[in-house]
Order: C-alpha cells, then sequence, then structure tokens
C-alpha cells in the first residue's frame, strides 16, 4: 500500500469515526425539567382572543424566578452572597408586576413558556400535553436551559402515545426539522452536564 493511500485511509477513519461521535452525542437523553413552549405550524395555531391563559399568575412568577433560583443554585457560594443578588431579586419583582400589569389589559397577548417534564436530546424533544396532537403535525418549540439561555427549534411529530391518567394526556415525540448549530450544542452541552451532576450526585450518595 503506498504512503498516500495509507494517509487516505487514516483520514478516511478519522472523518468517520469523527462522525459516530457526533451523532452519539446528538441521541444522548435525559429526564429534565424546564421552561417549555410549543405551538404549532401545521396546522397553524389560531389563538383565542380576550382569553387569559389558566394561573397565569402563576406561570409569571415561575417563568420570573426560576432562572434566577437556577442560576444561585449553581453558583458559588461567594456568588449567592454577592451585593448583586439583591438586585437581581428586585429586577425579578418589577418584571413580575410588569407581566401580571400587561396580562390584565391584554391577556390575549402574553404567551410564556411554563415549567414543563421534558425528554430531551440534541436530535428532538418529548414532552406531555393535553392538547391533540396528531403524528406528522410541525411544532415551533422553545426551551429555556438554566440560567437563561433561549434554544428554538422546529420539528415534527413523529409519535404520539396515550398516557394513563385522570384525564385525556398524550405523550408526544418529536424530531428537530431546523435548529442552529449553536442551540443544538447548547442543548447537548447542557445534557452533557446534567447527567455529570447527577453521576456526581450518586456517587457522593453511595459514598
Amino acid at each position: 500500500m503506498s504512503l498516500m493511500s495509507h494517509t487516505l485511509d487514516q483520514n478516511s477513519f478519522r472523518v468517520n469515526d469523527a462522525h459516530r461521535s457526533d451523532e452519539r452525542r446528538e441521541w444522548l437523553r435525559i429526564e429534565d425539567r424546564l421552561l417549555f413552549e410549543y405551538r404549532l405550524l401545521d396546522p397553524p395555531e389560531v389563538r383565542p382572543p380576550h382569553v387569559c391563559p389558566p394561573e397565569m399568575e402563576q406561570t409569571i412568577e415561575t417563568f420570573i424566578t426560576k432562572p434566577t433560583a437556577d442560576l444561585l443554585c449553581h453558583a458559588a457560594p461567594s456568588t449567592a452572597e454577592s451585593p448583586l443578588v439583591p438586585w437581581l431579586l428586585k429586577i425579578d419583582w418589577l418584571l413580575n408586576l410588569i407581566l401580571r400589569t400587561l396580562a390584565t389589559m391584554h391577556p390575549e397577548g402574553i404567551v410564556l413558556p411554563e415549567v414543563a417534564s421534558l425528554n430531551i436530546s440534541g436530535g428532538g424533544i418529548g414532552f406531555e400535553t393535553t392538547r391533540v396532537i396528531d403524528v406528522g403535525n410541525r411544532l415551533s418549540l422553545m426551551l429555556i436551559l438554566p440560567p437563561f439561555a433561549a434554544v428554538r427549534a422546529e420539528a415534527i411529530v413523529v409519535a404520539v402515545t396515550p398516557v394513563k391518567c385522570d384525564r385525556p394526556r398524550w405523550h408526544v415525540s418529536t424530531e428537530f426539522t431546523a435548529i442552529s448549530a449553536d442551540d443544538r450544542e447548547r442543548l447537548i452541552r447542557h445534557i452533557l452536564q446534567t447527567q455529570a451532576e447527577r453521576l456526581r450526585e450518586r456517587r457522593t450518595g453511595a459514598g
């Protein structure tokens, strides 16, 4: 075998190995609770006017306070004791007040992500809903990774499974059809970091 042929074979192996590694990273999965919102693209979703979503005040409270709580939870002790923390809490309070006022004035104009239990990977998201969604529907998705990094994507519904509970509810599985490389990387990085943190917690608890 010539030196050139041997070099080409080595390069081809490296490319294939890197491709397989990217695929493995893309399909790593975790269960997590994150701020999440979706809407139908096909068929287009029509929101009813002048209808205030249920438990709007609680939704606003969670949307504002969860990112700050996540930030402080993962911060070093010195950061948590920083004099900037009260100012963050004050900003949260003001944003909460503003959004509640807007929700009262224009309830149809306030649509916020809500905390949801998700199955997430670099290739798609699974979630539960009480709304009727069909296989093949296209969705616009947004989830917020802690402390506050919005990831947006479009996805297609690949499976809908009934959930056994007191009221009609379905588990919806999706695959991304459009997501930026940066957003996919943020998602995979969050998955890897969360897996590492949970593994450390298990080892600490076992010790």
